[in-house]
Order: structure tokens, then C-alpha cells, then sequence
């Protein structure tokens, strides 16, 4: 089933240019793996817990700091509005940013003394550049995928996890405490654009030089829905992802945080990426299905669903159950909780795999709305989760099976809208819904 499906993907260009960025992804995550077991001997796991609490907070700041004004830029018929368009998000990200830093400014002391990282007090001035890092990073991103610099995306990956990785283990060679790890996190986005400038032809320059205000304010008020629908719902998933970093900090230390961290690290990337593969597969053939084939639309989703579990039934075990001896043996014997905290976490990042490629379902049937709803849900379990674990005085890994079990559940409602939509909703764009025999 499979074959055919990737078969049928690989005809065009798009197979290609998936794969071009994919496999620069790939090595970039590849490379923070394997550097992986030399910064856990350099640094603490209470490092690692201010590297994860900054990490949480940037992702937020960052993923939003455009208003997802960047988006847009593909989808501008004319390069010269697209420029506007690629302009007003690094407008828009530059003030969000001024926004931030005046925040930090004003709340830094309350957010250390919050979140429980004093490590972190020496180094809020990076959370700014880290920011406008992924500000300047998404706007170039989009660019270059608008004119088709898939080679230049790619490796924008390999440049930007490789200065990272470079700079945490210079710095931690040459001094102590999590400085390294942070500044190395913060400018890794900025390395990253650089390669992206180096793929502006004399059209982009040209293009950037002719490009006036009243273009820019333009191309904010054409595509205002996309701050006003998008950042919330993008805000809602990244905060339930990276919060639970804080959150930890705030109720069991730094440490606890860091071996949180450290198991997100290493089983994350695999996750994603192996989905995303088998996600563009599944979208290269599902909207065709649902438009005229609902029968075959379900089929190719429950039979994606089944493929799925069965692969990540098998990873999960291979790595969860020796999970604990694995940690201790590559990174160190004082790495052993995080092992043990990927344990309790399987469950949850099981229903992530399998859910992850097919999620896609709700937008290709135009249920955004059903999406934001399950955003807020994820959101409201992460906050009850926690909550429950400082009401109750919790240990941290009851805290964390309590949070593996509820999103693990909430993933399994994704999957029932996923398949309610097809049953009983209408593709994107289409006219009368066919009906599943």
C-alpha cells in the first residue's frame, strides 16, 4: 500500500523538493543527536533545565513574533506583493519583538523567580535575539520556498543546528554553567538566515530595494485573517508543547526540567521527521480521495492510522522499555531519570505518531474551527495537569503520567474528529458531500 502511495507521490517535483528538505532536516537533527552525549558531560542537567526553560519561552515568542504574516508569502500572485508581504513579517516581528524585550525588561525578575531557573537571570538579554532570530527565519524560510530555493532550505537546517552544536560544545570546553547551551540556542536561528541571504539573486535585491510603505501596509491589511485566526490557534499548540518545560521547573527545579528536556530531545526529532514523511505521503493522496472517492478516504486513513501504531508501537517499546540503562550508558549516569521519565511519556508520544501525519484531516475538510477547539483542549489539559500535581503535592513523575495519559487521549479525540469529518464533513472548496457507502 505504501509503494503505491509514495509511487504516486514522486511523480511531480514536489516528491523532490520534500525530500531536498527533509533530508537537510534530517542531518540537522542527526547532528544534535550524536553531539548530544558529549554536552551531557559538559554540562549539568540543571544546565539543561534553564537551556529547556528558554527554550519554551522563545518557541513561544518566536513561532508568533511574525503575527504568521509570513504564511502568506507564498500564496501572492505577483513577486512584488509577496515582497511586501515578506516585509511587513519582519515588520511585524521586529515590533513583537520590541514587545517582547520591553517585557523581559519589566517582568525578568518575577519570570525567574516563576519559573525557578536563578540560571537563567544572567542571560534573559538573550531571549530578544532568540525571538528575532525565528522572526527573520521564518520570513526567509517562506521566501525561499516561494522561489523554490528548496537546496537552500535544506541546508539553512544543516547551518543553523551546526553553529549551535559548535558553539555548546566550544563553550563548554572553555566554561561552566549554561551560558553556552543558551547563547548557542539563541543564535542558531540567525546563522541559520545567513545561508538564506547568500540565495538572493539580483531579482529579490531588486525587488527589496523598489518595494515602498504604502506596499507594506498594503499587504497587512490583505492578509489581516492571518493574525487574527492563525496566531491564536499557533499559540495555543506551541504553548502546550513547551510549557510543561516550565512548568517543571516551577514545581520540581531546574533538574527535573533539564532530564525532561533531554528525553524531549532525543525522542522528538525522530518523531516528527518519520511523520512528516509519512504525513506528506498521506497528503499527496488524501485530497483527491476526499473529493471523489469518501470510501477510499477512509480507507487510506484507517489504514495510515493502522500502519502507524503497528511502527510506532515497535519503536516506542525498543526505546521506552530500556529506556532508563540506554540514558545512564550514552549520556551519562546522572541522565538515568530522564530514561525514566521517557517511560511514563511513551504513551504520549505513541498517540503523537500516529496522529501527527493524519492530522491534517480537519484543515483539508476547512474544520479549522474543530482544530482550535482541540488547541484549547490540548492547552487545558496541560495547565489541569499540573495544576493537580502542585494541589496535590504530586511527585514529578506522577505529575508527568497524569499529563502522558490525558494528552494521549486527546490525541485519540483528534483521531474521532479526523474521521467525523470524513464521514459527514465537506472537502475545502467542494460542493455537496459524497457519501461513505
Amino acid at each position: 500500500m505504501y509503494a503505491r502511495l509514495i509511487a504516486r507521490f514522486k511523480k511531480g517535483g514536489l516528491a523532490r523538493n520534500a525530500l531536498t528538505v527533509t533530508i537537510g532536516t534530517l542531518l540537522a537533527q542527526a547532528l544534535v543527536i550524536a553531539v548530544t552525549p558529549l554536552l551531557t558531560r559538559l554540562y549539568t542537567p540543571e544546565d539543561f533545565g534553564v537551556l529547556a526553560v528558554f527554550t519554551a519561552i522563545v518557541s513561544i515568542t518566536g513561532a508568533v513574533t511574525n503575527l504568521r504574516y509570513e504564511t502568506a508569502i507564498p500564496l501572492d500572485e505577483r513577486d512584488e506583493d509577496a515582497m511586501a508581504t515578506f516585509l511587513a513579517a519582519l515588520l511585524t516581528g521586529f515590533v513583537t519583538t520590541l514587545f517582547v524585550a520591553a517585557s523581559v525588561f519589566i517582568l525578568g525578575d518575577y519570570l525567574i523567580e516563576t519559573a525557578n531557573v536563578p540560571g537563567l537571570r544572567p542571560l534573559l538579554w538573550a531571549i530578544p535575539i532568540g525571538t528575532f532570530g525565528m522572526a527573520l527565519y521564518n520570513a526567509t524560510n517562506l521566501w525561499a520556498v516561494r522561489r523554490h530555493a528548496f537546496r537552500a532550505v535544506g541546508l539553512s537546517k544543516i547551518v543553523q543546528f551546526g553553529f549551535q552544536v559548535l558553539w555548546q560544545l566550544a563553550s563548554g570546553l572553555l566554561t561552566k554553567g549554561p551560558s553556552g547551551l543558551v547563547v548557542g540556542q539563541a543564535l542558531g536561528q540567525p546563522a541559520g538566515v545567513l545561508n538564506f541571504v547568500r540565495s538572493f539573486d539580483a531579482d529579490d535585491r531588486r525587488l527589496l530595494r523598489t518595494t515602498r510603505i504604502a506596499q507594506i501596509r498594503a499587504a497587512l491589511s490583505r492578509h489581516r485573517r492571518f493574525p487574527l485566526l492563525l496566531t491564536p490557534s499557533l499559540l495555543l499548540n506551541t504553548s502546550a508543547k513547551m510549557l510543561p518545560a516550565v512548568f517543571l521547573a516551577t514545581l520540581y527545579g531546574p533538574v527535573v526540567a533539564g532530564q525532561f528536556g533531554l528525553a524531549q530531545r532525543v525522542v522528538l526529532a525522530p518523531v516528527r521527521l518519520l511523520g512528516m514523511g509519512i504525513g506528506q505521503a498521506y497528503l499527496g493522496a488524501a485530497p483527491k480521495l476526499a473529493r471523489h472517492d469518501r470510501a477510499g478516504m477512509l480507507r487510506l486513513f484507517k489504514t495510515t492510522t493502522f500502519h502507524l501504531g503497528w511502527m510506532g508501537l515497535l519503536g516506542m517499546a525498543a526505546v521506552a522499555v530500556p529506556a532508563p540503562f540506554l540514558f545512564a550508558l550514552v549520556f551519562g549516569e546522572s541522565w538515568r531519570e530522564a530514561g525514566e521519565q521517557l517511560q511514563i511519556l511513551a504513551v504520549m508520544y505513541f498517540a503523537q505518531f500516529v496522529i501527527f501525519p493524519v492530522g491534517q484531516t480537519l484543515a483539508m475538510f476547512g474544520r479549522q474551527d474543530l482544530n482550535l477547539w482541540w488547541d484549547v483542549g490540548n492547552m487545558a489539559i496541560t495547565l489541569l495537569a499540573f495544576l493537580a500535581g502542585w494541589m496535590f503535592q504530586l511527585s514529578a513523575h506522577s505529575t508527568l503520567l497524569i499529563y502522558s495519559i490525558a494528552m494521549s487521549l486527546n490525541y485519540a479525540v483528534n483521531w474521532l474528529l479526523s474521521r467525523h469529518v470524513i464521514l459527514h464533513g465537506q472537502p475545502a472548496g467542494d460542493g455537496a458531500p459524497v457519501p461513505v457507502d
